[in-house]
């Protein structure tokens, strides 16, 4: 099922923390490219990779479970990330949603998070969203 704009845009409002699955160090990575931008938003961002002690200045966990704060959304930047873990998660963390990057996909995790009572968005980048639908919005 496709989202639409509106949706979209209702959650980027009313989204606040995000749990960034799969981000790294490398500068040059889109992952690290989004987390700096949901950073420079505003967002509470709480990167989300065991093999990190800090991205762009924020600590780690070392999963969803282990953020200590509540979160709005997972945003799942790694096609290796355990979806079926991540989804298990999120939905103890009581998230609105789950945003799959583009290349990330997992039709079982995705029907999970959709029966957990989560928006699932896939196949769109946060940053290019956020761009086109935010641009004049105040956070």
């Amino acid at each position: 099922m496709s989202i639409q704009d509106a949706q979209l845009t209702d959650l980027l409002t009313n989204v606040h923390s995000i749990a960034a699955v799969g981000v790294t160090n490398h500068a040059a990575s889109s992952g690290y490219e989004v987390l700096s931008y949901q950073q420079s938003q505003g967002y509470d961002v709480t990167p989300v990779n065991p093999q990190e002690s800090s991205i762009l200045g924020m600590p780690c966990a070392k999963s969803v479970n282990d953020i200590q704060d509540p979160v709005d959304l997972v945003n799942v930047f790694s096609e290796t990330a355990d979806l079926d873990e991540v989804v298990e998660d999120a939905a103890n963390k009581n998230a609105k949603a789950l945003w799959l990057q583009p290349g990330v996909a997992n039709e079982t995790a995705e029907k999970r998070a959709h029966k957990a009572g989560m928006t699932v968005v896939k196949d769109k980048c946060f940053r290019q969203v956020h761009q086109t639908l935010m641009a004049h919005k105040p956070f």
